[in-house]
């Protein structure tokens, strides 16, 4: 466990930050009161930028976790894909912005796929 949250626990007449401040000092939407206690607790404002970082590295590992791979995207485009697949794709496409981008990149390019369906 952190030395920092040890401290509180040991210590629990101690100011401390409630879960909600942690979670708002990670997205750097710390209120002025939790950044003045950061600013004195030095080894509290180090957890936050390691779980800061932590946080950063899901994102980057879980980006697009559960969207169809471009092969799949590809496979909807030409209409190979069953009937139960192609609509889910396709109504994956409506919600999510990243796939739906890579879905127009790929078949609007140039040297895309828009030439190539028959």
């Amino acid at each position: 466990m952190d030395p920092c949250w040890e401290s509180m626990q040991q210590h629990p007449g101690t100011q401390t930050l409630s879960s909600l401040s942690v979670l708002s000092a990670m997205d750097g939407e710390a209120d002025p009161e939790t950044l003045a206690y950061l600013q004195t607790h030095p080894q509290c404002a180090a957890e936050i930028t390691r779980l800061r970082w932590l946080q950063n590295l899901l994102r980057t590992r879980l980006f697009r976790l559960f969207c169809p791979s471009t092969d799949m995207l590809i496979d909807h485009y030409f209409g190979l894909l069953d009937c139960d697949q192609h609509i889910t794709i396709g109504d994956h496409l409506k919600i999510c912005p990243h796939c739906a981008a890579e879905f127009v990149m790929l078949t609007r390019t140039p040297t895309g796929l828009e030439s190539d369906k028959s």
